[in-house]
C-alpha cells in the first residue's frame, strides 16, 4: 500500500502499487489528481513531508454558545460561594442565639428553683435518687454521747393525708385533704432506742429493758427534756410530716399493702408488731420488720409515737406545712399520737390512725422517733 498528500486539503490518499498513474480524486476535498504524481510519495503510510494539519473552522454560534455556557459555569460558581458563606454566617448567628437562649434558660431555672425552693419527690425515684436531684445527703448520723442514732432523708411532696370513708376501721376524723411539705427533713430510721435514752439523759425509764429495744413509758413532756439535752436539732415531727413519711408514697392502710396482697392484717404483720394474742407481751427490738420506701421501721406498731401537735380536727381544704392547732383545749388538751403499737390493734396502727393523750401521760406502749430540719436550700 502507497499513499499520496492532496496537494489542495493535504489529505491523505492510499492506493496500490499497481493503479500508480491512474486518475483519481482525493476522497476528503474532491479534488482531481494522478496517483503518485506530483507530491511527495509516502511508503507504509508514512508521509515524508507532512503538511500541517488545518484547524476545522468554528461556527460563531458554537462560539457564542461556549462563552454562555463558561460564563453561566462562572456566575454558578460565585453564587454557591455567596450561598457558602451566608450558610456559614446562618450558622454563626444560629449558634450564638442558641448559646443565648440556654444562658437566658439556665438563670431563667435557677431563679425558678430558687422561688420553688426544695424540688418534690415524683413518686417513683428512690430516696438516693432524690437526694441526688436535691443535692443532699440521702442519710445522716447523730452522735448522742457515743451512742450512734442513724436518719434518712424524706423527701419534699405533695400527697393526700387521712383515709376514705371506704377504708377499713376508718374513723371520722381523717377527713382526707391534701397536703403540702415544702422541705425535705430527716428522720430517725428507727424509733429511739433505750441505749439512746440512757446515753443522753443517765437513766432509762422503760418497762421492757433492752438496748435496742424503743424507749417507753416517756411522756410528750419528756422528750423535750431529752432532745434539750441531745442538741443537734432534734425534734418531734408534726402529724403531717409523720402521716407522709410512713405513707411513703402509698394509699393503702399499711405501706407493705402491694400487687398481689389484699390490705389486710397479713400486710401489716410484714411492717410491725402489733397485737395478735398470748404471744403480744412487749416490744421488739427496733428493724426486725420491713421498711418502707423510704427507709424507715416499725411506722406501724411496736410503740406509738409522739408527735408535736395538738390534737385537733383537720382543716377543711388544703394546708401547706400544716403545724396543727396552735393549743389544745379543754374537751382535748392532748398531743397527737401515731402508729399504733405491740399492744393496739390493727385499726390504731394504720397510716392515717389518729390518737391523743395528755403532755404528761407515760405508759408502755409509748414512745418516739425524732426528725432534723434541714435549715437552708442548698445552692
Amino acid at each position: 500500500m502507497q499513499a499520496m498528500q492532496c496537494g489542495k486539503c493535504g489529505g491523505t490518499v492510499s492506493f496500490l502499487p499497481q493503479f500508480k498513474g491512474q486518475a483519481s480524486s482525493c476522497p476528503k476535498c474532491t479534488t482531481p489528481l494522478i496517483l503518485g504524481v506530483g507530491v511527495a510519495e509516502v511508503v507504509g503510510a508514512q508521509i515524508a513531508n507532512p503538511a500541517p494539519p488545518v484547524a476545522s473552522p468554528v461556527h460563531p454560534v458554537e462560539l457564542s454558545r461556549a462563552e454562555e455556557i463558561r460564563r453561566q459555569r462562572q456566575l454558578t460558581e460565585q453564587q454557591d460561594e455567596k450561598f457558602r458563606n451566608q450558610i456559614e454566617k446562618v450558622g454563626l448567628i444560629g449558634a450564638g442565639v442558641v448559646a443565648v437562649c440556654v444562658v437566658i434558660y439556665l438563670i431563667s431555672a435557677k431563679g425558678m428553683e430558687s422561688r420553688l425552693g426544695w424540688p418534690y419527690w415524683d413518686g417513683r425515684e428512690s430516696v438516693a435518687e432524690y437526694a441526688r436531684r436535691a443535692g443532699l445527703p440521702a442519710t445522716k448520723e447523730v452522735n448522742l454521747s457515743g451512742e450512734r442514732m442513724q436518719l434518712v432523708l424524706i423527701p419534699a411532696g405533695k400527697y393526700t393525708m387521712g383515709s376514705p370513708a371506704t377504708e377499713k376501721k376508718q374513723n371520722d376524723n381523717e377527713t382526707q385533704h391534701e397536703v403540702t411539705l415544702s422541705e425535705p427533713f430527716y428522720m430517725g430510721k428507727y424509733e429511739v432506742t433505750q441505749g439512746q435514752w440512757q446515753a443522753v439523759m443517765g437513766s432509762n425509764p422503760s418497762g421492757f429493758k433492752g438496748s435496742n429495744n424503743p424507749v417507753e413509758r416517756v411522756s410528750w413532756d419528756d422528750i423535750q427534756g431529752f432532745m434539750r439535752q441531745a442538741g443537734n436539732g432534734l425534734k418531734l415531727p408534726t402529724e403531717a410530716q409523720w402521716e407522709w413519711a410512713c405513707r411513703a408514697g402509698t394509699k393503702t392502710q399499711f405501706h407493705t399493702v402491694g400487687l398481689f396482697s389484699w390490705d389486710s392484717d397479713a400486710d401489716l404483720g410484714r411492717a410491725g408488731w402489733y397485737y395478735t394474742g398470748a404471744d403480744s407481751t412487749s416490744t421488739r427490738s427496733v428493724g426486725q420488720k420491713q421498711a418502707n420506701a423510704f427507709g424507715l421501721y416499725d411506722m406501724h406498731g411496736n410503740v406509738m409515737e409522739w408527735c408535736a401537735d395538738w390534737h385537733g380536727d383537720y382543716p377543711a381544704g388544703a394546708a401547706k406545712d400544716p403545724a396543727g392547732p396552735a393549743s389544745g383545749t379543754a374537751s382535748r388538751p392532748y398531743r397527737v399520737l401515731r402508729g399504733g403499737s405491740w399492744y393496739g390493734n390493727p385499726g390504731f396502727c394504720r397510716s392515717a390512725s389518729r390518737l391523743g393523750s395528755s403532755p404528761d401521760y407515760r405508759i408502755n406502749f409509748i414512745g418516739f422517733r425524732v426528725v432534723v430540719r434541714i435549715s437552708s436550700r442548698t445552692p
